[in-house]
């Protein structure tokens, strides 16, 4: 037999489980919290701003160096750049990188059809993110000049210590959180209703093709208090009658 659920019957599941469901979606805000401050390292990222140009200066050049970026790209993060970061970083800064580490938080970043690039690294330390960025741009036009001598690379602006994180997204997480706590409790409310065994209407069992013999209405509380108070109330004065009568009886005898 094929059960079916209206809108309503959803609300009233909803309703007689808001206890639940607020409990969830607090809990996957606490969680998300917890995660977000106290378990996520922030990460800050630093950028140089790059230009590719041309030994000379024409239409077709500046469509080549545009095309040429994605070379630059490739070399970037070549031990022939990255080699000579690590050694410069070490003896200068002190830092103790391996090509490999260095290769994985740099990143290149390129607007569409435009000669300017941007050479992004994002790392756990704001000041080390700076420092590794100027050391790469710097290799990096080094060794460009080399390799491919008939374009200039140039660096329009050196990257600045930011002290802002650009992860972990503080509010999106919180979002999350409270989201999935949220979906959680409605999905817990939704499972304990269909695990109810319990006949709760008529129509249920007249699809079993079985008689009813009698249907209980639904009685609230404080009805159900107020029925047992005046029900208390009319034994306590039957019992009263039933002693006067006694008494009176034995009086006569």
């Amino acid at each position: 037999m094929e059960e079916t659920i209206s809108l309503q019957e959803m609300f009233e599941i909803v309703k007689k489980r808001a206890s639940l469901i607020l409990f969830t979606t607090v809990v996957g805000l606490v969680a998300s919290t917890i995660a977000t401050f106290l378990f996520i390292i922030p990460k800050f990222e630093s950028q140089v701003s790059l230009m590719v140009k041309a030994t000379v200066s024409s239409t077709s050049s500046i469509a080549n160096n545009v095309a040429m970026i994605n070379t630059y790209k490739e070399l970037v993060k070549s031990d022939a750049v990255l080699d000579g970061v690590v050694k410069d970083l070490s003896k200068d800064k002190g830092l103790n990188f391996t090509s490999g580490q260095l290769r994985g938080v740099i990143d290149i970043n390129q607007p569409q059809n435009s000669q300017l690039f941007y050479l992004k690294v994002i790392t756990t330390d704001a000041e080390q993110a700076a420092l590794i960025a100027n050391a790469v741009a710097t290799n990096f036009k080094n060794e460009s000049t080399k390799v491919i001598p008939e374009n200039k690379l140039e660096i329009v602006s050196s990257a600045t210590v930011n002290h802002s994180p650009v992860s972990p997204n503080k509010k999106m997480n919180l979002a999350i959180g409270v989201l999935v706590g949220l979906m959680l409790g409605v999905g817990i409310a939704f499972m304990l209703d269909f695990m109810d065994q319990s006949i709760r209407n008529r129509e249920f069992v007249e699809s079993l093709d079985i008689s009813i013999l009698g249907e209980i209405s639904e009685i609230r509380k404080n009805d159900l208090q107020r029925l047992l108070s005046m029900k208390l109330k009319t034994v306590s004065t039957q019992s009263r009658e039933i002693n006067k009568s006694s008494r009176r009886t034995r009086e006569r005898v």
